[in-house]
């Protein structure tokens, strides 16, 4: 795992000034079915009138694999881009009220359409906060790297681009 990787999320977090005082833990854990991913911790749906705490979870594992790409294989501006992706996320979910918090689950994983409008909002923040570059770089990667399996192209082209 590139060492600076706390520091570049950090660097990211920076700059989303919505999100200074929110709780997000970075972990590096081995991923099947994501480079990187944000949710909300078990406590927040546990304790939904608390504040929440939020976990980006980061692919540790080495070789690429049909829907992960491991975190090592991409630059800081791809890493930039992925992190401030995921942190608009942290916003979209701030903004939901407790009901939209505890439904939000379903609606992601069981209604496409849904999940499409979502990722594509969270892309929209991080670009208005001034990530444009950098997920523009992400997105050429996923495009263009032949070590990219198609299944997850795939996957990015359906649910992360506009048609």
């Amino acid at each position: 795992m590139k060492e600076n990787i706390f520091k570049i999320f950090n660097n990211t977090k920076s700059r989303f000034v919505e999100l200074h005082d929110v709780n997000i833990e970075m972990k590096p854990i081995p991923m099947y079915l994501a480079t990187m991913n944000c949710r909300p911790a078990v406590t927040s749906f546990l304790f939904p009138f608390k504040k929440h705490n939020y976990i980006i979870s980061v692919n540790s594992k080495k070789n690429f694999s049909r829907y992960s790409i491991p975190i090592d294989s991409l630059n800081e501006t791809m890493v930039t881009g992925w992190f401030a992706h995921e942190l608009g996320h942290i916003v979209q979910y701030q903004k939901m009220n407790r009901g939209e918090f505890i439904i939000f689950p379903f609606k992601y994983f069981f209604n496409l359409n849904f999940r499409k409008k979502f990722e594509i909002e969270a892309t929209d923040i991080a670009r208005k906060i001034g990530f444009g570059n950098e997920f523009s770089e992400v997105e050429k990667f996923l495009r263009d790297d032949e070590r990219v399996n198609k299944k997850y192209q795939e996957r990015f082209k359906k649910f992360y681009m506009l048609d």
